[in-house]
């Protein structure tokens, strides 16, 4: 198995958390978009739902990977806990449609990974040079391509922000790389 690192160490993860109404759908699908968009495959893992209709509860769990070397690989991961769930009519923009109110969370998670198809885990020898390979001769490499899909995250965490009005139009990060 290859070597996976956290791109967003020390936190580990973004968070999101909002309460308000919001229009599910959309979201789900900017999500989606921005994964194919960036050439991420992409996997729905888990989805539970309790009671939609009132004060219900749901489950989804999202990942992603591109591969964007021979030897590496970029995974994102996606977790959505809504509750406290209920539908209502809103007339948006002179239309009305049906948003959801309540609760969410939402979390981002990103990782390199290394070495994944296990190219160097014929033997122990191997295994040493691949240890020496990235943490040498690629390390910086690793770290500014990091810095990069650490940006893209904090640019899809911005998108959520902007779906639901808790941000001003625009995106600090978009010059970055």
């Amino acid at each position: 198995m290859g070597i996976k690192l956290n791109i967003l160490s020390p936190d580990e993860k973004l968070l999101l958390k909002y309460k308000g109404i919001f229009d599910l759908d959309e979201m789900l699908e900017m999500a989606q978009e921005w994964y194919h968009q960036r050439g991420f495959h992409f996997h729905e893992h888990k989805f539970k739902a309790q009671d939609l209709q009132q004060g219900g509860e749901a489950y989804f769990y999202w990942t992603g990977f591109r591969n964007d070397t021979e030897f590496l690989r970029v995974w994102v991961h996606l977790y959505f806990h809504f509750w406290d769930l209920e539908q209502v009519d809103v007339v948006k923009d002179k239309k009305k449609k049906t948003m959801m109110r309540g609760r969410m969370k939402v979390q981002f998670q990103g990782f390199i990974e290394i070495d994944y198809k296990n190219k160097y885990e014929t033997s122990k020898f191997m295994e040493t040079l691949r240890e020496f390979y990235w943490k040498t001769i690629y390390l910086k490499r690793i770290q500014v391509y990091g810095d990069k899909i650490e940006y893209e995250l904090h640019g899809f965490h911005e998108k959520f922000k902007q779906l639901l009005s808790m941000h001003n139009k625009g995106d600090q990060f978009q010059d970055m790389w």
